[in-house]
């Protein structure tokens, strides 16, 4: 996982709290400040895959409160498996979270797709076309999907050489920033 910022743009890290490995929490300065979780759900013992994601967003709810906040990554869930899992600890319980706390999926508003519906994957398993998936977010604040310029998927042909995941490419265009 990898966090940088583009010319005009600061990036430093801030105090991560007891939280699953891989939720980064990283404030962003420049003519838009705010702040990014950056975000890798693995298992792990005690929160698996989306059970972590709530667990961070819990944690840095105050922060997340406070300012304007982008949540990106890999988050390895999905509407579709809901099922076996709590329905406060599952994606869609991590979807009604975000959203209560004003943030929104980019792609989903964007494209107009409802969760567990999406028609791009993000995610081809082993690199198998025939395994598709849709598993990569970024929540933005509501306030600016108006801005959203684009949000594009990678190419499953350009990307399956590299890795089994395909990029998620979201741009804003908000007044003010550069």
């Amino acid at each position: 996982m990898a966090v940088t910022a583009s010319e005009g743009y600061r990036i430093s890290s801030l105090p991560s709290r007891e939280v699953p490995r891989y939720t980064i929490p990283v404030q962003v300065a420049g003519p838009l400040s705010f702040l990014l979780l950056a975000v890798w759900s693995k298992t792990d013992l005690n929160f698996r895959y989306v059970k972590g994601i709530i667990r961070a967003v819990d944690c840095y709810r105050e922060m997340i409160a406070a300012q304007p906040t982008i949540i990106v990554g890999d988050f390895n869930s999905n509407r579709i498996w809901d099922y076996k899992r709590p329905s406060d600890q599952n994606h869609s319980g991590l979807v009604r979270n975000l959203e209560a706390l004003g943030l929104v999926s980019a792609y989903h508003r964007f494209h107009g797709e409802e969760q567990g519906a999406e028609t791009r994957p993000t995610l081809h398993l082993l690199k198998k076309r025939t395994r598709p998936y849709h598993i990569d977010y970024c929540f933005i604040p509501e306030a600016w999907v108006p801005y959203l310029w684009s949000v594009e998927v990678g190419a499953y042909d350009a990307w399956t050489k590299s890795s089994d995941h395909t990029p998620l490419v979201v741009d804003i265009a908000l007044p003010g920033a550069v």
